[in-house]
């Protein structure tokens, strides 16, 4: 059976940015793989040229991504294939004129502890998120990454669903490295391909909700996300997630977005 990867676009009425992302994505990719794009509540008449699966609500992120995993996963009978990673692009992710997902997928396939390499993103607020000053290795461990375009493994996502729960891919960007470190595996940041994330060029992706500006958006996300983790790993929620860093994984990254751009959270032991 033939291994590819499952690249998974979301869009929400984003004919023009989506169309432009996927074009660069099938004229680069010399990988091999199969392209979804999940549309979420969006008209007709703006669907994306690439449409796989469109659904009539505007759902969440995370939900529509699951959606793209599952419908992926149901291709691979069909298609007599196995997808051994998945590849998660928000559309407002900026590639290069170059192959970004194959120097991705061949780190993973070779190094076993690999359960999620994402490109260093040129624009990230976080400087431990961009390309590393002194270049040693083809990826360096991170103990967090802002979800952009994250590579995760089959592995990773047949034992960890996204949760549908939270509002925005937010949440997960803070959980998610939590439960890879748990289990044993590492996150990566890949020093050779980079992207920029143009955030906030498409608003409601992935929201059930109508809201009058961004920022009303935005709020409700932040508090979904908190109310979400607080819930389910109480109010020291991020001290949890924090002592939970292996050994051989820098803590920088994860305290840097937490304290200084995510939370404004001041953290009880550091």
């Amino acid at each position: 059976m033939e291994n590819k990867v499952a690249i998974i676009v979301v869009s929400h009425n984003s004919k023009g940015i989506t169309d432009t992302l996927c074009d660069s994505i099938c004229r680069n990719t010399k990988v091999k793989s199969d392209l979804y794009v999940i549309e979420t509540g969006s008209d007709l008449n703006k669907l994306s040229k690439y449409t796989s699966l469109w659904s009539s609500e505007g759902i969440r992120m995370t939900r529509a991504f699951n959606l793209g995993i599952q419908y992926a996963m149901i291709q691979e009978s069909h298609l007599n294939i196995n997808y051994d990673s998945f590849w998660l692009v928000v559309n407002d992710t900026i590639l290069d004129e170059v192959d970004t997902l194959t120097p991705l997928v061949t780190f993973m396939r070779i190094n076993k502890d690999c359960a999620e390499i994402h490109p260093y993103v040129k624009n990230s607020p976080s400087m431990y998120q961009q390309k590393s000053g002194i270049i040693i290795s083809n990826a360096r461990k991170t103990s967090f990454t802002e979800i952009v375009c994250p590579l995760f493994s089959r592995e990773i996502v047949n034992k960890y669903i996204l949760d549908n729960r939270y509002f925005y891919g937010w949440g997960l960007d803070y959980e998610i490295p939590y439960l890879i470190h748990r289990s044993g595996k590492r996150i990566y940041i890949s020093n050779e391909v980079g992207v920029t994330h143009n955030a906030g060029t498409t608003t409601r992706i992935g929201s059930d909700e109508k809201f009058k500006t961004m920022s009303d958006q935005f709020k409700a996300s932040r508090e979904n996300m908190i109310e979400t983790l607080e819930w389910k790993w109480g109010k020291s929620w991020a001290d949890l997630f924090l002592q939970a860093i292996p050994v051989d994984v820098p803590k920088e990254p994860f305290i840097d977005w937490v304290e200084n751009i995510g939370q404004n959270y001041k953290f009880k032991r550091v």
